[in-house]
């Protein structure tokens, strides 16, 4: 029988490695960590191409984007097929990317992978990756990219199963951009468009919860909670419960059978601890805390995450908000405070609290689904 086929997501920095290695642990399960990111670059890349379009990133937040929808990129995908040479390229490509690639296994298999549709040549890649990870036979094998959340709705058509691990936006702030080692993210990329990325996560959560082979966990339940949350992961997989107090027992394992020191951008750790959660009250400025919030606060009181200011979103505040370091080089230097992102901020909070509703293209050009949208403003009125 074939393996059923697992894609984990979300944003970066918000639990989606820990989850990709405690399922590894698992005897009926194989996840590979970030395989192949450039196959999802690529075919991002075709679509744009396709459309006569440039982005500052292939996969993006989508916030504000007018000229797709979600749709438009999965009916794209049900169509792409890959060549050989296409393959030859996310190859070359492949052994060129120094950020996101580990598992380098993949790069000795070229030869192995053969052309197809687009969902195809991924089960190859996952299926490669079992194998060279010594765990082929698995009934479960799958993969972890961070940020392909527009990636998931094809997939669940191909029947496979898909996680999306959210966390506190202040938290993945505070170990992205206030980080006391390297967590190899890059360059600062602007708060602003960091939490732009963190919405696009909870807008795909909110769009997909009716998805049988969808589901959504938040990284402060997984750890504090590990056991029965884990549990729940694997009744959603299909698969037999496993004793998590042996993965405590002898800590947490890398897909090649080491010890996994953790990706922290702060302290080494090979056991699920909590000294993560809330770790912003300690590290964020005071006015980071209140920016963060006032961006993302309904999306936070949906989520359940409680909020320590009460500070509105409005011009002044996001006017007036401070890099705390140099932004990446794609971005322009004022990103974040520059007029039309200012009113593009103000004008979503508008859209959640006015009386009428927007018109389903402006929905879905701010919020990506309508169903986000419609979810968010019923929160705005609890």
């Amino acid at each position: 029988m074939p393996p059923d086929h697992l894609f984990i997501t979300g944003c970066y920095r918000s639990g989606t490695t820990l989850m990709e290695k405690l399922l590894h642990q698992h005897r009926q399960v194989s996840v590979a960590s970030q395989p192949a990111p450039v196959l999802y670059f690529l075919a991002k890349e075709r679509f744009l191409a396709r459309r006569g379009l440039v982005r500052r990133y292939p996969i993006d937040s989508l916030v504000g984007e007018t000229q797709y929808t979600v749709d438009d990129f999965t009916n794209y995908l049900e169509g792409l097929t890959l060549t050989d040479s296409d393959l030859d390229e996310l190859f070359s490509r492949l052994a060129d990317y120094r950020m996101g690639q580990w598992t380098p296994e993949i790069l000795e298999h070229r030869r192995s992978l053969h052309p197809g549709p687009f969902v195809d040549v991924q089960k190859q890649i996952h299926a490669l990756a079992a194998a060279r990870l010594g765990q082929g036979g698995s009934a479960l094998i799958g993969g972890k990219e961070i940020l392909c959340e527009e990636f998931v709705p094809h997939f669940l058509a191909h029947g496979h199963r898909a996680i999306i691990i959210v966390r506190d936006p202040r938290d993945v702030i505070a170990s992205l951009d206030y980080a006391t080692r390297d967590n190899l993210t890059g360059n600062h990329r602007p708060t602003l468009y960091s939490l732009r990325l963190w919405r696009k996560s909870v807008a795909f959560s909110i769009a997909l919860s009716q998805e049988p082979r969808f589901i959504s966990v938040r990284f402060e339940d997984l750890v504090r909670q590990t056991q029965s949350v884990v549990n729940r992961v694997t009744d959603f997989l299909g698969l037999e419960h496993f004793p998590f107090n042996e993965v405590e027992r002898l800590g947490i394992r890398t897909q090649s059978g080491d010890q996994w020191r953790g990706n922290s951008s702060f302290e080494d750790s090979n056991v699920i601890s909590t000294s993560a959660v809330g770790r912003f009250v300690d590290v964020l400025p005071r006015l980071v805390v209140e920016y963060v919030e006032a961006l993302t606060r309904t999306e936070m009181l949906l989520l359940g995450y409680k909020p320590v200011t009460d500070r509105p979103l409005n011009d002044q505040l996001l006017a007036s908000f401070q890099e705390s370091a140099a932004v990446h080089e794609r971005f322009e230097s004022d990103y974040a405070t520059h007029p039309e992102q200012v009113q593009q901020e103000i004008r979503r909070l508008e859209m959640l609290e006015q009386i009428t509703p927007a018109a389903p293209t402006e929905a879905r050009a701010m919020f990506i689904f309508e169903q986000a949208y419609e979810q968010l403003r019923a929160a705005v009125r609890l």
